[in-house]
C-alpha cells in the first residue's frame, strides 16, 4: 500500500516537472521572438589599371563631288586607291583597312524666299579605318605611336581630307579587367572593415558581391579636320599614351 502511495507520488511529481519544464520552454521560445535579421554593411570600392595600347586605329574620310553621281563616285575611287597604295608601300605588318560608310548628298546654290534652291552637283563621302597592331614584346608603345604618326601623314598627303580620330588601345584586355576587378572588390572589403572598426565590429567576410562590375577607359586620343590641316603635314606626332581601366564593385558583409 505504501509502495502504491509513493509510486503515485513519484508519478505526479514527475508529471508536475514536466509541465513546468513545457511550460519554461515556451516562455523561453516567447521571450526570444522571431529570428533577428542579421547585420550587414555595404561598401563600395573603385580601382584603376594601367596598361600599354598594342594596337590603334585611324578613322578617315574621303569627300569629293562633281555634277553628277557617277563622276563623284568616280573621283572618291580614285582616290581611295591612292590612299591604298601609299598605306601599303608602308609595309607596317597587320595594317588593315576597312570601309564602314558611304554617304551620297545632294548640293544645292542659291535660294531665296521666291525662288527654291538648285541642285548643283552631289557629294560623295567615303569613310573608313585603318589598324595596325605591334607586338609590344619586341619595343615599347613609341613604336606604334610611329607607325599611327606615318598612317596620317601618308593618307593625308594621298588624298584623304578629312581625319575623324585616331585610338589606341589593348586588342585583349581581359587580363586587364579581371585585374581592375580584383582590386576593386579589394578596396570594397577594406572599406566595409573600416565601417566596421568605425562601429567597434569585426566583419564576418563578404556575404554578397553586388550586381555587374562597372568599367571605365581612357585610350583615346582624337583629331579633327581643322588640327590635321594646322599640324598634319611629314612627321604628324602621335602618343600612344598608357590606358586607364577603371572597375566599380559592391560587396555586403556581415559585422
Amino acid at each position: 500500500m505504501k509502495r502504491e502511495i509513493a509510486g503515485g507520488m513519484a508519478g505526479a511529481a514527475l508529471l508536475a516537472g514536466g509541465m513546468l519544464l513545457f511550460r519554461g520552454e515556451r516562455a523561453s521560445a516567447q521571450l526570444a521572438g522571431p529570428e533577428a535579421k542579421p547585420r550587414t554593411v555595404t561598401a563600395q570600392g573603385t580601382a584603376t589599371v594601367t596598361a600599354q595600347p598594342d594596337s590603334a586605329r585611324l578613322f578617315f574620310q574621303i569627300v569629293t563631288s562633281a555634277s553628277t553621281v557617277a563622276e563623284a563616285r568616280s573621283r572618291n575611287a580614285v582616290q581611295m586607291a591612292k590612299v591604298r597604295t601609299a598605306l601599303t608601300g608602308l609595309r607596317i605588318p597587320e595594317l588593315k583597312t576597312k570601309s564602314s560608310d558611304l554617304d551620297i548628298n545632294p548640293i544645292y546654290v542659291g535660294g531665296s524666299p521666291t525662288a527654291a534652291p538648285k541642285l548643283s552637283g552631289f557629294k560623295v563621302i567615303h569613310t573608313f579605318t585603318v589598324r595596325m597592331k605591334h607586338q609590344m614584346e619586341h619595343s615599347g608603345p613609341e613604336k606604334l605611336s610611329e607607325w599611327a604618326g606615318k598612317v596620317l601623314d601618308t593618307a593625308t598627303n594621298a588624298g584623304v581630307n578629312s581625319v575623324q580620330g585616331v585610338s589606341f588601345f589593348l586588342e585583349d584586355d581581359r587580363e586587364v579587367r579581371r585585374k581592375a576587378l580584383e582590386l576593386a572588390v579589394t578596396d570594397a572589403l577594406d572599406n566595409a572593415r573600416a565601417l566596421a572598426r568605425g562601429a567597434a565590429r569585426n566583419v564576418t567576410g563578404p556575404i554578397e558581391i553586388q550586381g555587374t562590375p562597372g568599367y571605365g577607359f581612357e585610350q583615346s586620343q582624337m583629331l579633327n579636320t581643322a588640327q590635321v590641316a594646322r599640324g598634319g603635314g611629314e612627321g604628324s606626332s602621335l602618343v600612344a599614351g598608357d590606358l586607364q581601366v577603371t572597375c566599380n564593385a559592391t560587396v555586403v558583409c556581415g559585422f
